[in-house]
């Protein structure tokens, strides 16, 4: 049995005092590296739909066996923290044009969001209520996508190009704050 932890077993450290490796201090820049590194890597796989694995016990119950990320919606996530660690050292102009990027996805989602919500809203009430069929294969909350639908995947599909705009744009803001630079040469 597992003794109990008394509270002066443990200390909570001020985290100004927490270091990494001894060699390697907190860095910025290693941060965007980093972020970088990833982005560049989840936008060199396939981009495809994410997929759950099942397999068939010999009792007949259906077990999920692995769960398989959709790969677009990785890279959409690593571009975002990205930008997220970039903004604070871009200039004015460079925020303005992600800016007007990002409007722009977000712009083609709400488009699509309205496409649903004016499919759903034909559908006669009594049927959504009453027909199972339905209530099995379409939900809708208003202002989102739903997934099993086509128009979810019509937005990632005219999204990834413009996501791929976004990321060059960052690295054009790399390239400009020259980071990297003093890294690669040291070595």
């Amino acid at each position: 049995m597992r003794k109990p932890i008394e509270d002066d077993d443990f200390e909570i450290e001020d985290p100004e005092n927490w270091r990494g490796e001894e060699d390697q201090g907190f860095s910025h820049e290693t941060l965007v590296m980093e972020q970088y590194r990833r982005t560049i890597k989840a936008g060199s796989e396939e981009m495809r739909k994410g997929w759950l694995e099942k397999k068939q016990d010999r009792l007949g119950n259906i077990l999920v066996v692995m769960e398989h990320p959709d790969t677009r919606l990785q890279f959409f996530e690593c571009i975002k923290t990205l930008k997220g660690l970039l903004v604070r050292d871009m200039d004015k102009d460079a925020r303005a044009e992600v800016k007007e990027i990002v409007d722009s996805i977000d712009e083609l989602k709400q488009s699509y969001i309205d496409m649903e919500q004016e499919a759903w809203d034909e559908i006669h009430p009594n049927i959504r209520k009453n027909n199972s069929a339905w209530q099995n294969r379409w939900t809708h909350i208003k202002g989102t996508l739903n997934t099993d639908m086509p128009w979810y995947e019509k937005w990632l599909q005219e999204s990834l190009p413009i996501y791929r705009e976004l990321l060059e744009r960052l690295e054009i803001a790399l390239n400009w704050l020259q980071y990297f630079k003093a890294t690669l040469t040291e070595d």
